[in-house]
């Protein structure tokens, strides 16, 4: 995780510190994943795709199209 960390954001983050967050949020997923689910479940589709955009200079940005079913 370290690794792709740093290969995504050039962040410098250590095992650590990546063991530290992970025990503060852990109880919190294990409440998400034995937490009761209504019968209707709604779906949301994200999708992302990057272009090139030319404004002072040629950038890359992400545009987002979210449906919901």
């Amino acid at each position: 995780m370290t690794n792709s960390l740093n290969l995504c954001w050039e962040l410098p983050i250590s095992p650590t510190t990546i063991s530290h967050v992970t025990d503060v949020v852990k109880e919190d997923i294990e409440k998400w994943y034995t937490r009761l689910l209504s019968k209707h479940h709604p779906v949301l589709y994200l999708d992302g795709m990057y272009v090139e955009l030319l404004r002072d200079t040629v950038e890359k940005e992400v545009n987002l199209c979210c449906i919901r079913s």
